[in-house]
């Protein structure tokens, strides 16, 4: 009877100290937000699906809607830069196109995640 009280003692206090030195999972409790050094973009760190990630304007070749804004892997910006995709900007949006009459375009709200160029 003592050896299972000593067992069931062992294990609340196991318990109790992997509690107390666990810390919430990445992506979990309070926000941060880093700005990369040599690219000016922003990654972000705030529990919705965007850890880890960077905000980029990908390069979609059509005049009416040149940029659209995609989150990629940290990791990946140079490869994305390469391939003509911009930075946002400040404001978090993406550089306008032309509307097919010649006046000038709207920015569009779509984002899209992406795990590679």
């Amino acid at each position: 009877m003592k050896t299972k009280a000593l067992l069931a003692c062992l294990f609340v206090a196991g318990l109790a100290a992997s509690f107390a030195i666990a810390s919430p999972p990445p992506g979990k409790g309070k926000p941060s937000t880093s700005t990369g050094s040599n690219t000016g973009t922003t990654t972000t760190s705030h529990g919705k699906g965007h850890a880890g990630k960077v905000a980029l304007c990908h390069k979609t070749g059509s005049k009416s809607n040149p940029y659209v804004k995609i989150w990629v892997s940290k990791n990946a910006v140079k490869a994305y830069e390469k391939h003509g995709d911009l930075a946002v900007s400040a404001d978090g949006t993406c550089p306008k196109g032309t509307k097919p009459g010649g006046g000038g375009g709207e920015t569009t709200g779509a984002t899209t995640t992406t795990s590679g160029p």
